[in-house]
């Protein structure tokens, strides 16, 4: 039912079986949804969603855009290409974010990871639109070594990485933090 959801090609019988799933649930309110994976047909509405899930959250934005090498290619390369390191990101604190990359299999730190976006570090040297040092995450799911905050709670510094992949043209890169809006 999830795949025929997903490629657009949902039943009659599928939405029934879905609506039964409410059926006995007692009433509850909509602010307890507020945090739940949503399910959406098109990339474009994944998108307008996260954006103003975003814009939400009533913090500062900050656009990261990637560093590339190949000219025009690698800028124009769209994620999948780039082996899922975005063009352009946008972060909040209090942002909800995926990792896209395996960085530590061990610890729990795998590409589909959810976490919230507790802080943006940049050098003070920086311009706005470099790549920041660090995003410190907390992770939901992760057991390794953290930094821990006053709060208590136990951050995750995620840095950039760079991915290669060939045009004709030659060789292409992205440096980026490898991290999507959820």
């Amino acid at each position: 039912m999830l795949l025929r959801l997903r490629d657009g090609d949902s039943t009659l019988d599928d939405w029934k079986v879905f609506a039964t799933r409410f059926a006995n649930t007692p009433t509850v309110s909509s602010a307890e949804f507020l945090d739940a994976t949503c399910i959406l047909p098109r990339k474009s509405d994944v998108a307008e969603f996260n954006l103003n899930k975003l814009k939400s959250l009533n913090c500062p934005v900050a656009r990261i855009d990637a560093i590339h090498t190949g000219g025009s290619e690698a800028r124009k390369a769209d994620t999948n290409t780039a082996k899922g390191l975005e063009n352009k990101l946008l972060l909040a604190r209090g942002a909800r974010v995926m990792l896209r990359a395996n960085l530590w299999t061990e610890a729990g730190l795998v590409n589909g990871s959810m976490g919230t976006v507790q802080e943006i570090l940049f050098e003070a040297s920086q311009s706005p639109l470099s790549l920041p040092i660090a995003i410190l995450i907390e992770f939901g799911d992760y057991s390794g070594p953290a930094i821990t905050n006053v709060g208590g709670k136990r951050l995750v510094p995620i840095s950039s990485i760079r991915h290669s992949w060939e045009e004709k043209r030659g060789t292409c890169t992205r440096l980026q933090v490898s991290l999507c809006l959820a």
